[in-house]
């Protein structure tokens, strides 16, 4: 056998696996041609935890993105910054053309008549619409719009809250078709290559609601520059269209994906109803989040945020008869009572005051998950008119996941020679590492790489990912947070290691690379057989796909959700203890206050020097106000409970009067909800 026939049959098992693959060993496909499911209250083991080939399906998804990316971003782009805002404008595109999907879907199959509970919309979509299941199955999104709903996926309680919210939770349980997805991407070269029928019922889709031919491209990567796409801007509460053509990026830094966006509201004239939107001669980012708030507590429904940390159902069994609306009204009406005395101050001020007025630590714990989230929002839904309202930054949700991407692609694991024997370790280790998750101590996990990779295959599945965790013993959806302050994500990884290893007499920190994975599964000899001489096996060990046995990376700990918190304190500590993530280039170049609208690995606004709602001895906090200290007393949601280490657990106690959840107190970066 030749030497190019050698090799590759060493470094392309994952082809024949997939190539062999059947549509009923994924979990997408037997979802979609399966009786309706229903979440029961026994314990029993995860029924969904993901095959190696839904793994090595998910890593050709990863490589597929990477592809993508290139052509965006040749590999030869000298310029970080600018090969960055290139990037991020691309994917604030892809954001909106996934909003568009999504709110024409909805169109055709949503739920459109009156406002109903979270128990009636969670029934309705387990009963799984057969109709829409099946249209499902006759198109395929462009790739970039699978990139977005591949990273929404992996924020399960965001998508939860948006989907049931806009009463259209049957989306957010579909599971992202890798059954079909494993078919149309090359297996050697990961292009992106869709028969022109999905296409077709693609676009036939979003038709029903734009005729832009801009929107209606499939393929938008040809000759891609940031300067070329336009869009309008439109009221979330009167639907009124506030602005003329713009575009997301111009020189200026003024375009409405810049961090400087400014743009003249020429949708003043008063009409016979009020809208808040005539008090705001200028449009920026600011105003826009207040525009949003006014929508979302002057009209009925719940605001945004109320399913993702006060859900009587994703929830533990003892919040199940917590009164998720009655929450929301309750921050509701703190903001009403002062909207008309505090609406001309920008949002920052309008919440540091509301708060002053707020003399209660529980009203006030409650009040600011609301503001935190508000704080973080970037609106592209509001370029595209009637969409459903998402304000969670799906383009920083990218961005972050996007480092865990090219970890996977720069460790090259799909042409590993061990990729099978190597995927079944990882499985196994994740069955363990979903035990320590679910069980009933509430804590901070943080995993590896390789079961992070499983993990998140587990997560494209969201309902069946959704009954594991109420199946287990906690009871609780746990959520998959990608916004973890780098400190914290340091020492609970310690924390992690040492449970495993108690719990299951096994090290939890493993290299995966090549040569290691090799000597563990016995066959160190077909890797020397591969390249033949033992001076190349030295050169192997020279390799970056070989790590350092002396190195810290040798743990690869899943670090793509770490955030820097702007805080003294924070940034002390990050001085201090130098975490191998920490000094990526890259990583800081995500800090960058003026390439993103939301930097998203620095997403907590500044107020001087203190965070916008954090006291600045802030050490233990995240985006999900899951453990935010003030005067040492923890303000983990409904909780007044003393707490003085940052690195230790803290054991918050729920407060009954509202039954107010502790969401940060779970597995972080997974947080039970």
């Amino acid at each position: 056998m030749g030497k190019e026939k050698r090799l590759e049959k060493h470094f392309h098992k994952h082809i024949e696996v997939l190539e062999s693959a059947i549509d009923d060993q994924f979990q997408s496909y037997k979802y979609s041609h399966s009786k309706p499911e229903f979440i029961d209250s026994n314990f029993h083991d995860p029924k969904a935890i993901p095959n190696h080939v839904e793994v090595l399906a998910h890593l050709k998804l990863l490589k597929a993105f990477q592809v993508l990316k290139l052509k965006i971003i040749p590999s030869n782009n000298t310029d970080k910054e600018y090969s960055m805002k290139t990037w991020q404008v691309f994917i604030t595109k892809s954001v909106r053309r996934f909003i568009i999907f999504v709110t024409a879907l909805k169109l055709k199959f949503g739920n459109l008549g009156e406002d109903v509970s979270e128990m009636s919309l969670f029934k309705e979509a387990m009963y799984k619409d057969q109709t829409f299941l099946k249209t499902m199955e006759t198109l395929i999104p462009p790739l970039d719009v699978i990139m977005v709903w591949h990273s929404f996926l992996l924020n399960p309680s965001s998508m939860y809250d948006i989907f049931i919210r806009e009463e259209f939770l049957k989306f957010a349980f579909l599971p992202l078709p890798l059954h079909l997805l494993n078919k149309f991407i090359d297996n050697v070269t990961f292009e992106y290559n869709i028969p022109e029928y999905y296409q077709m019922n693609y676009i036939n889709i979003i038709q029903s609601i734009t005729n832009d031919a801009a929107d209606l491209q499939y393929d938008t990567t040809r000759n891609f520059t940031i300067y070329e796409d336009l869009v309008e801007i439109y009221c979330p509460n009167c639907k009124v269209k506030l602005t003329g053509q713009f575009p997301l990026c111009n020189d200026s830094g003024m375009g409405f994906a810049d961090s400087k966006f400014t743009i003249e509201n020429t949708a003043l004239k008063q009409d016979l109803n009020y809208c808040y939107h005539l008090e705001l001669p200028v449009l920026n980012q600011d105003n826009l989040k207040m525009l949003q708030l006014y929508a979302d507590v002057f009209r009925t429904g719940p605001i945004q945020g109320t399913f993702k940390y006060f859900s009587s159902i994703i929830c533990a069994p003892r919040f199940y008869k917590r009164d998720s609306m009655q929450i929301s009204e309750l921050t509701k009406d703190d903001i009403r009572k002062e909207w008309e005395r505090l609406k001309h101050l920008s949002y920052n001020e309008f919440v540091e005051q509301i708060l002053k007025k707020t003399k209660h630590i529980r009203n006030k714990n409650r009040d600011e998950v609301y503001y935190k989230l508000y704080s973080q929002f970037n609106l592209v839904s509001l370029t595209v008119q009637n969409s459903l309202e998402i304000g969670e930054d799906l383009v920083g949700c990218i961005l972050r996941q996007e480092r865990f991407v090219e970890k996977m692609n720069n460790f090259n694991w799909l042409h590993s020679p061990f990729i099978i024997e190597g995927m079944n370790e990882s499985l196994n280790r994740y069955k363990n590492y979903f035990e320590l998750l679910t069980d009933f101590n509430h804590r901070m996990l943080v995993p590896t790489l390789d079961i992070d990779l499983i993990w998140h295959t587990h997560q494209l599945t969201m309902f069946r990912y959704f009954k594991d965790c109420k199946s287990s013993p906690c009871q609780t959806v746990i959520d998959h947070n990608d916004k973890v302050e780098e400190n914290v994500l340091g020492d609970q990884f310690e924390v992690t290691a040492k449970l495993y290893k108690l719990k299951f007499q096994q090290d939890y920190s493993l290299c995966f690379c090549w040569y290691c994975v090799s000597g563990r599964v016995g066959k160190r000899d077909v890797l020397k057989s591969i390249f033949k001489k033992k001076k190349d096996e030295s050169k192997l060990l020279d390799s970056p796909l070989v790590e350092d046995l002396e190195s810290e990376n040798i743990t690869h700990v899943s670090g793509h959700n770490a955030i820097r918190i702007p805080s003294k304190k924070s940034k002390e500590l990050s001085e201090k203890n130098r975490y191998p993530w920490t000094t990526d280039p890259q990583f800081n170049l995500y800090t960058s206050s003026s390439l993103f609208v939301i930097p998203p690995v620095n997403p907590i606004g500044y107020n001087g020097e203190h965070c916008a709602f954090l006291q600045d001895d802030s050490q233990c906090c995240n985006v999900q106000a899951a453990c935010t200290v003030q005067n040492n007393f923890c303000l983990a949601i409904g909780t007044s409970q003393k707490y003085s280490n940052s690195a230790s657990l803290c054991r918050a106690t729920p407060i009954p009067a509202y039954g107010l959840i502790t969401p940060g107190v779970g597995a972080g970066p997974a947080f039970t909800g």
